[in-house]
């Protein structure tokens, strides 16, 4: 490989990295996680629907048509309203605004003060409304060898309700049965290449993108469009089959060998990005987790025999040109 390319390389993999590490400020974005909070119960059931989203992370709560629905802060203070509507609101004076921005905190959050006043703005529409809150996860510390229950206070129509849920920390899954599927992929790659590595490299640079980008897209539209999403989970993807496309169309060598490179690095660091669906026991996508850790599997074996095929192929290519080299110099006479 020659330093351009691995230069361009490095650069695509740190660029790949930074993308989908980018998350808004001050958003709290959902990641797999072992620990599982859920919804209970709700009251008035048929009123108010709750949901926990990404584990831990975000809470839903969507209210009916015509009912006004006000869910308490961490003092007691009202801090969210969804109005008869659908048009939701936020109390600007409560602390939850800035305590909900980061996962950190929450022994603080669970101890902040009501406010004296309240200041209605604008937070959004159609009825329902996502945040974070810390009464649903555990802070740095908590002991969770045993179940905790987790209650939100809310009124409805000027009676007073509640949401009640139950967060408990489940076994992280090993990840030695997708890395061995992931080599035994790898080597059967390799191996069905190795007489045509340049083709069967973009051919399976070309698959992992597609199962990249497919199950990235998922994960992202799993979320509310109104949290923190990062659309680098399928852009990414679809740059790496872009970099395999020029790869297929071109015949200058070095223009191929550098975007084969430069397809691998950003699937690289869509990789190291989602790595921990491989780790964690409660993933973020709607699809099952075995299908999601399945298509890691094959972006990861797909994206090492590229990797190595690319190296073969390069080493090929670059001893035919020194054979065509040597056949056309003119002896001396």
């Amino acid at each position: 490989m020659t330093t351009r390319a691995r230069l361009l390389a490095s650069a695509g993999l740190v660029l790949a990295l930074v993308v989908l590490g980018a998350s808004p400020a001050g958003a709290v974005t959902p990641r797999p996680t072992n620990d599982h909070s859920q919804v209970t119960s709700v009251d008035p059931a048929g009123v108010v629907a709750a949901r926990v989203i990404g584990g831990d992370s975000l809470l839903e709560v969507t209210a009916a048509v015509g009912h006004e629905v006000v869910v308490a802060g961490y003092g007691g203070e009202p801090y969210l309203r969804i109005q008869p509507d659908g048009s939701v609101q936020v109390n600007g004076h409560s602390a939850a605004v800035s305590l909900n921005r980061s996962r950190a905190g929450a022994p603080v959050a669970l101890s902040a003060p009501a406010p004296t006043d309240v200041d209605w703005q604008p937070f959004g529409s159609g009825g329902t409304v996502t945040w974070h809150d810390h009464r649903i996860h555990a802070g740095d510390g908590v002991d969770l060898s045993a179940p905790i229950d987790w209650t939100i206070p809310i009124t409805v129509d000027g009676s007073a309700g509640f949401i009640t849920g139950r967060l408990e920390r489940q076994a992280a899954p090993s990840p030695l049965p997708a890395l061995a599927g992931a080599l035994v992929l790898t080597a059967l790659i390799y191996a069905a290449g190795r007489r045509h590595p340049v083709g069967t490299s973009i051919a399976a640079l070309a698959v992992a993108a597609v199962v990249a980008a497919g199950t990235g897209f998922v994960e992202w539209h799993s979320l509310p469009a109104t949290t923190a999403r990062n659309a680098g989970l399928f852009l990414l993807p679809a740059a790496a089959a872009a970099g395999a496309a020029v790869a297929l169309v071109t015949r200058r060598q070095m223009v191929r060998l550098v975007a084969l490179v430069l397809s691998v690095s950003l699937l690289a660091g869509w990789l190291a990005f989602r790595w921990s669906i491989l780790t964690r026991a409660v993933l973020v996508s709607d699809l099952a987790p075995t299908v999601d850790r399945a298509g890691m599997v094959v972006v990861l074996g797909s994206a090492l025999a590229a990797a190595g095929l690319i190296v073969n192929g390069a080493g090929s290519e670059e001893a035919q040109v020194g054979r065509s080299d040597r056949s056309g110099q003119v002896g001396p006479g």
